[in-house]
C-alpha cells in the first residue's frame, strides 16, 4: 500500500479509521452528537486538502489530517468534562454564539486550546497542531499561519454548507482575515464547496 499510495496517503487512511473508531463510542455528554462531528470533521478534512492541493501541494495529505483533528478537543470535553460540554452547547444555542465563544464563557477556555494541547502532548506537528489550536483564531498563530488559515476556512465552508458538528449557531461567515492571506476567489470557494458535500455524501 505504501508503494502504491505513498507514505502521507496512507497515514491521512490510518489516522481516518482510528478517528473513525474513537468516535463510534457512545456521547457523554447529552447534546454532543458524534455522527454530526464526524460528518463535519470529514467535511473539514476533504476542502483543506482541496485548497491544500490548490496552494501547496506538499502540504495536502498534512492539512487533511490537520482538517480531520481540528475539533478534537470537543471529543476531550466530550469525555472528561460532559456536564459542562453540555451547559456550554445550551449557552450557545440560547445566547445565538458559536460554540467556542459559549466555551469561554462557561469553562474560560475553548475546545481549540484543548485540541492544542492533546496535539503538542502527541508530537503532532506544527501545521496540525497549530491548525488546531488556532482554527478560530488565525491571526494568533505566528507560526504557520498559512496552513492554520486553509483549515479555518474550510472549517466555515463546511459550517456554510450545513455540515455541523453541533446544536448552536455555526458561523456561516468567512473568517476574512484567513481569507485574506489565502486570495481564493468566491467562484472557487464555491466550487471548493460543491465537490466537499459530494465527497462527504460518499464517506457517509
Amino acid at each position: 500500500a505504501v508503494s502504491v499510495l505513498g507514505m502521507n496517503t496512507v497515514r491521512s487512511l490510518v489516522v481516518s479509521l482510528s478517528y473513525q473508531q474513537m468516535i463510534s463510542t457512545r456521547s457523554q455528554a447529552q447534546k454532543f452528537r458524534r455522527t454530526e462531528f464526524w460528518s463535519h470533521s470529514i467535511g473539514v478534512a476533504i476542502t483543506s486538502r482541496i485548497i491544500g492541493k490548490m496552494l501547496m501541494p506538499q502540504k495536502a495529505e498534512e492539512l487533511y489530517l490537520a482538517g480531520l483533528m481540528h475539533d478534537i478537543g470537543m471529543l476531550v470535553l466530550d469525555r472528561f468534562l460532559p456536564t459542562d460540554l453540555d451547559v456550554a452547547m445550551c449557552a450557545a444555542q440560547n445566547r445565538k454564539l458559536p460554540l467556542h465563544m459559549a466555551e469561554k464563557l462557561i469553562l474560560e477556555y475553548d475546545h481549540a486550546q484543548v485540541g492544542g494541547l492533546l496535539a503538542e502532548r502527541w508530537g503532532l506537528s506544527k501545521v496540525i497542531s497549530n491548525a488546531i489550536n488556532h482554527h478560530h483564531s488565525v491571526e494568533n498563530d505566528h507560526e504557520t499561519q498559512l496552513t492554520t488559515s486553509i483549515v479555518a476556512i474550510a472549517n466555515n465552508l463546511t459550517h456554510k454548507a450545513g455540515i455541523s458538528n453541533q446544536e448552536s449557531v455555526a458561523t456561516d461567515t468567512l473568517d476574512q482575515f484567513a481569507l485574506q492571506i489565502l486570495n481564493i476567489t468566491e467562484e472557487q470557494l464555491d466550487v471548493i464547496s460543491q465537490v466537499m458535500v459530494q465527497e462527504v455524501a460518499k464517506a457517509q
